[in-house]
């Protein structure tokens, strides 16, 4: 039983053509998916001008006296405090060790120019009123 070589052949063609469609089928589904993807369109807003961001100057929730009060109270702290740091770190790197007698010195020399800044950022102050 011998089959003619037509015969044969077109059972395997019709499988290959089968399959080849649906090869093709899935690779078009799938690059549909990938060149459309499901993503919202993101706007960007236009970015400002340096002119512009400097026009638009920032409102203080604080009003204008809590501002001052404020501004005097962090300066009173560190006219105090800045001498006297200052005179405790020059006393120490000149002894060469904390507790000597130029530590002390400069404890002393900080704290009455702590009290000088002191007497003349009150001065100011009165004058500014």
């Amino acid at each position: 039983m011998h089959m003619p070589d037509d015969e044969q052949k077109e059972p395997e063609e019709d499988e290959f053509e089968r399959r080849f469609r649906e090869i093709e089928e899935k690779t078009a589904s799938i690059r549909q998916k990938a060149t459309a993807p499901d993503v919202p369109h993101i706007t960007v807003p236009e970015r400002k001008t340096t002119e512009e961001k400097l026009a638009v100057k920032p409102k203080s929730t604080n009003p204008p006296h809590v501002q001052k009060g404020l501004g005097i109270a962090f300066a009173i702290g560190y006219s105090f405090v800045g001498p006297l740091l200052a005179g405790i770190l020059i006393g120490t790197l000149l002894d060469g060790k904390p507790g000597g007698k130029y530590t002390l010195i400069g404890i002393l020399v900080g704290t009455v120019m702590a009290f000088v800044l002191l007497i003349r950022l009150v001065n100011k102050l009165n004058q500014d009123d």
